[in-house]
């Protein structure tokens, strides 16, 4: 999700390849406002990408569809004749899907379109590293990395070199295991609450094999 939005952020943009005419649904979303609008989520993607063209004006379109992993089979069969009820509308239409694990049989094409599977790989140490850094709430310290003194001196802030060396060599860094969605819901937590990093909620017993974030 996480780099999902980085890329329609960065595509969507003023003078970018669809200038703000993107929509980004989690599929969680869609599927509750097919259901509060009462119909199909072929009638919801049609009323919302005739909104999108009508507002923002002409030229090519991005439909995200995020999580499908989420969906039953039959919900999956719902969004696929959706899909290509959306792609007869509107010919200028370009449709991004992701899931955590592969679609299966049936999602080769939509309508005449060729669907193209790219694995996306984890980030590189020192990418997860500038991404945490980059998302946390606060400056990160020389007390995030080691147990404070007992004397009550005030904390050592770290420059941002400093602080992403000690991230590289973290175990906290280690278990998020470069997956941006996790590095993201970690660093939220890195706020004025946090006292330190060695109290992450990702360290706890439970947590630490897979890097996840309790809410």
């Amino acid at each position: 999700t996480a780099t999902c939005r980085e890329f329609t952020n960065h595509f969507s943009g003023p003078g970018r390849l669809f200038g703000g005419r993107v929509l980004f649904l989690q599929s969680q979303v869609l599927r509750g406002a097919a259901t509060r609008a009462g119909g199909s989520m072929e009638d919801f993607l049609r009323q919302a990408l005739m909104q999108l063209s009508t507002t923002v004006g002409q030229g090519l379109s991005l439909l995200v569809i995020d999580d499908l992993h989420i969906f039953q089979e039959v919900e999956k069969d719902e969004l696929r004749l959706a899909l290509e009820g959306a792609l007869r509308l509107l010919e200028s239409l370009r449709v991004l899907l992701t899931s955590r694990c592969a679609l299966g049989g049936g999602w080769d094409s939509l309508e005449h379109s060729k669907i193209v599977s790219e694995h996306i790989a984890t980030l590189p140490r020192e990418d997860a590293a500038e991404l945490f850094q980059r998302r946390c709430a606060r400056q990160l310290y020389k007390e995030d990395f080691e147990a404070p003194p007992c004397n009550g001196t005030p904390r050592q802030p770290l420059n941002v070199s400093s602080a992403h060396e000690l991230l590289l060599q973290s175990q906290l860094l280690k278990i998020l295991d470069g997956v941006p969605g996790r590095i993201v819901s970690a660093a939220a937590l890195v706020d004025g609450n946090l006292s330190s990093l060695l109290n992450h909620p990702a360290l706890q017993p439970g947590n630490a094999s897979t890097g996840t974030v309790a809410p």
